[in-house]
């Protein structure tokens, strides 16, 4: 797997990763993984991290909504977390795309 330098990373956010391994397949996209593995070579692509974190994100803006609108019926809390959720993965795949 190809290594990463995260030192300027870390500087620029101000955080130091303890785990560097995490942070490389954070930064794995699944179409280089894909290359890789037809070099017969591993890196875990970010595919399983993203699903990870779109299930908490989910259980936050969840419970916010539950707590913030105590007499919407499920479907209406479920439409709109379903929004608010779905617009978080929108605004971030647009800004890696422009």
């Amino acid at each position: 797997m190809q290594q990463i330098h995260s030192e300027a990373l870390e500087r620029a956010i101000g955080y130091t990763f303890r785990d560097g391994s995490i942070l490389a397949e954070a930064l794995t996209h699944s179409s280089y993984s894909n290359e890789l593995k037809a070099k017969k070579k591993y890196a875990p692509c970010n595919e399983r991290l993203e699903f990870l974190g779109d299930s908490i994100l989910a259980a936050i803006v969840s419970e916010y909504l539950f707590h913030t609108y105590p007499d919407l019926p499920e479907g209406e809390l479920t439409q709109r977390r379903k929004a608010v959720v779905q617009s978080s993965a929108a605004g971030a795949l647009s800004s890696t795309t422009a």
